[in-house]
């Protein structure tokens, strides 16, 4: 059975058929298409009127995954090891109530990447998701082109000037805090000489030339997401806005005193665990911005 309908398959079994009903007709309701198993429910006495709601709400997005499934992680090995089946039922609790379909959307590659990869996401993420609304979605991805990974996390660099060139206003981060998405901790990413990416996008690496050798670190102010912003954004890949990685390598600091520092931006070749590996020619903006 394919592993988005082994999920639904259990728990409508565990949590909307009586004890009486025997194992073929479970076995037969599991067989039903999504589309019509909350109405062969409610028709057959299963489910209440609300019940049914819930459970529509929850098919259309599992019929959704299942597509997401297939698209994106069917070749992978796929294994029950680490599933936990509470986490599903709270998925469920809390997906029911989510009718609108672009909403639907992003619940669907949620428990399609926990199905694909369990741990994935936290049960914190989904209380998070329960509470965002169409708007709050739309914002936070609409921001995301900004986002970049640096200090073990993902962050959104903190430099008004450039915030106002690029039309990122403060009450967007503050509502997004509000929101659970970002961190109201508000640290510097810090990096040192050795490691020399100051940070990097899923394709390009912005590396700090150090002229001076000496120990110490370098430092720059940095919006953090939460693990619940960092775990949303999982669902999709991060599309960087390379213009404003090339405004952040201009307002990065240069003189830190004991270092004299320049930056550049290199194309990723390889990405390793922590460790990211870069080409040896820095790019030039009319190479890549069309």
């Amino acid at each position: 059975m394919p592993p988005i309908s082994a999920v639904v398959g259990a728990i409508i079994g565990r949590l909307h058929l009586r004890g009486n009903v025997s194992k073929t007709e479970i076995e037969r309701l599991r067989a039903t298409r999504f589309a019509t198993i909350a109405d062969t429910l409610l028709e057959e006495g299963h489910i209440t009127h609300l019940e049914y709601h819930k459970l529509d709400n929850f098919l259309k997005i599992a019929k959704k995954a299942d597509e997401v499934y297939k698209n994106k992680y069917q070749d992978q090995k796929h294994t029950n090891k680490g599933m936990d089946f509470d986490w599903f039922v709270r998925f469920f609790e809390d997906s029911g109530n989510i009718s609108n379909e672009e909403m639907q959307e992003l619940w669907a590659k949620i428990l399609a990447g926990e199905i694909a990869k369990p741990g994935s996401f936290s049960r914190r993420t989904l209380d998070v998701l329960r509470n965002l609304s169409q708007a709050d979605a739309q914002l936070f991805r609409s921001l995301s082109k900004y986002f970049f990974f640096a200090g073990g996390g993902i962050v959104l660099y903190r430099n008004s000037a450039l915030h106002n060139e690029y039309g990122i206003k403060y009450s967007q981060i503050k509502h997004l805090t509000d929101c659970g998405l970002f961190s109201a901790h508000l640290p510097f990413a810090i990096f040192d000489h050795e490691r020399q990416a100051a940070f990097h996008t899923e394709d390009i690496v912005c590396v700090a030339n150090i002229e001076a050798k000496s120990d110490g670190v370098i430092e720059y102010p940095v919006h953090p997401l939460t693990s619940a912003g960092v775990e949303l954004l999982r669902v999709d890949k991060l599309e960087a806005d390379v213009d404003f990685l090339f405004s952040i390598v201009n307002a990065l600091p240069t003189d830190t005193g004991e270092k004299q520092v320049s930056f550049s931006l290199r194309k990723i070749e390889k990405i390793s665990g922590d460790t990211v590996y870069w080409g040896e020619q820095p790019l030039r903006k009319e190479e890549i911005i069309s």
